[in-house]
């Protein structure tokens, strides 16, 4: 795994480069989306109960009477943890705490996101969800994998 290089390629108009040529580059974290993320978790959400919930705030169901559902990407079907997330999410009321999908880098939470995502939308088409990400590009990726299923009237 390469943790100390980056490998860079420029566009024809940066010029007549070496590509032996030494560049100093400079990485920068951007603290706006996690400014946003703040944000809107602060003015949405006034309850306390909705970051750190204690087990009365959970609603309490169990996982075998949760409806089953017809999966849109197969690949769930067999991640029976993902299967389960996906489940969870649909099946909550209104109201409820919302759900922080957290992992590794390739654990497939981008497919698990994006598959609740649309089992809401096919049990409710007017239903509205904000779906939040650490980075620009993941939430590129959650709104590209969107894009193939839905119209620019769903997806903004």
């Amino acid at each position: 795994m390469r943790q100390a290089e980056v490998g860079l390629h420029f566009h024809e108009s940066f010029g007549a480069s070496s590509t032996m040529q030494p560049f100093n580059i400079r990485f920068k974290l951007n603290r706006i989306p996690v400014k946003r993320q703040h944000q809107a978790v602060d003015t949405v959400f006034t309850q306390v109960h909705v970051l750190f919930p204690l087990a009365a705030h959970l609603l309490s169901f169990n996982m075998m009477g949760i409806q089953l559902i017809k999966v849109f990407n197969s690949l769930i079907q067999s991640n029976q943890s993902q299967l389960l997330a996906v489940k969870s999410i649909v099946n909550q009321t209104p109201g409820s705490p919302p759900f922080v999908v957290f992992g590794l880098p390739g654990t497939s939470k981008t497919i698990t996101i994006v598959e609740a995502i649309l089992q809401l939308l096919r049990s409710n088409p007017q239903a509205r969800i904000l779906a939040c990400a650490p980075s620009n590009s993941a939430a590129n990726l959650i709104a590209e994998r969107l894009s193939a299923g839905l119209n620019t009237d769903q997806l903004f």
